[in-house]
């Protein structure tokens, strides 16, 4: 008992806000992509210059928090707390804001803040999906030639699915199946249910939110 309530004030501890005026160079190289607002609350991307000097200097997860928590911050503008669940899904407490989900990939950092619902994001850079990676994802109602663009667009809408039910998922690539791709919107199928993700692809990343 005493073990799990040291271990739960110290996930508290580490991702409580930051002082901004810690991190001057982190946040003159932290660069706005876009900022969307959405019925349900706040989409915001950003890229990180100098990334791989940031990463060196910093380490991997120390940058990663020190990010999220700058971007919140700037979206919040109060006090908050982002703590950790058991399955690692991300809890936030702030007067504002109540729901948020977080991604990253390579220099590019996406959070999404809700005022009520559970929602999910997921960027990623743009890279080659190779033919043996698709079995992590694609069920077998979902083999077909997709593009390596469309094939993203799956990726992200299942993981951004994935961290909407917060984990509660069995088996992802079977639950979850692919109804229809436009330049804009993903479409799955999830537990006899229909799951609508908002899709924005450019020759950097994909990004994918509902």
């Amino acid at each position: 008992m005493l073990s799990s309530l040291l271990l739960s004030l110290s996930l508290l501890l580490s991702y409580r806000m930051p002082n901004l005026s810690q991190y001057s160079k982190l946040n003159s190289d932290l660069i706005l992509i876009q900022r969307i607002n959405s019925d349900t609350g706040i989409v915001v991307l950003n890229r990180l210059d100098d990334y791989e000097k940031h990463l060196t200097r910093a380490g991997k997860t120390k940058l990663q928090n020190d990010i999220i928590q700058t971007m919140i911050s700037r979206e919040i503008e109060c006090d908050f707390e982002l703590t950790k669940d058991d399955i690692g899904a991300p809890i936030l407490v702030s007067s504002k804001f109540s729901e948020v989900s977080i991604s990253h990939s390579n220099g590019y950092f996406a959070v999404f803040l809700s005022r009520e619902i559970p929602v999910g994001i997921d960027v990623e850079i743009c890279r080659e999906i190779p033919p043996s990676g698709t079995s992590y994802f694609l069920n077998s109602s979902e083999e077909k030639p997709w593009t390596n663009n469309e094939l993203s667009a799956i990726w992200g809408a299942k993981e951004s699915y994935f961290k909407k039910m917060k984990g509660d998922v069995k088996d992802l690539r079977k639950e979850a199946s692919i109804l229809s791709i436009s330049d804009t919107k993903v479409r799955l199928l999830c537990r006899e249910k229909q799951h609508v993700f908002n899709l924005d692809q450019t020759d950097k990343y994909t990004l994918v939110y509902g």
